[in-house]
């Protein structure tokens, strides 16, 4: 289920600076839309502000969406990235309507691993812009977080 609300000029104006969009931008339409998770998280799947898909800081969980994945940090970074795929698809895109990214790291150590696995999801040269943070904690004991920013000009 979603919920779309009509947003008021102020509020249009806060999502543009929000989202990154230079001044003057049309965002293309005034609402926002919801997309809650399936579970009763009081957080949104990903939020629709005009022309830009945000999506939520995803962590490697699997089919138990209280617990990551095994396998180790490849592993989870691999399921992190599957899960921000399949919220893309929900919304017919792919990873190349990403367009910023911004990754929670635990171990900074993790980083080059990072690098090789998170560059494969995208085009070589067509990277989104990004920001690596090292963190003390994730949730559910996680490794890495990511959250992103993706253009769905088509609002479908």
């Amino acid at each position: 289920m979603t919920c779309t609300r009509r947003l008021r000029p102020l509020a249009v104006a806060a999502a543009v600076l929000l989202a990154g969009v230079a001044p003057g931008v049309a965002l293309g339409a005034d609402t926002i839309t919801f997309f809650p998770r399936a579970d009763d998280m009081p957080f949104s799947e990903a939020v629709q502000v005009g022309s830009i898909l945000h999506l939520n800081n995803q962590i490697g969980t699997g089919s138990d969406p209280l617990k990551v994945v095994p396998g180790g940090f490849e592993q989870e970074l691999r399921r992190t990235m599957e899960n921000i795929g399949t919220i893309l698809r929900k919304h017919h895109l792919g990873y190349s309507a990403v367009f910023k990214c911004h990754i929670n790291l635990l171990d900074m150590g993790n980083f080059d691993t990072l690098n090789q696995i998170y560059g494969s999801y995208f085009r070589r040269g067509h990277y989104p812009v990004r920001s690596t943070v090292g963190v003390a904690s994730l949730p559910r004991g996680a490794s890495v977080g990511l959250e992103c920013l993706a253009w769905n000009p088509a609002r479908r």
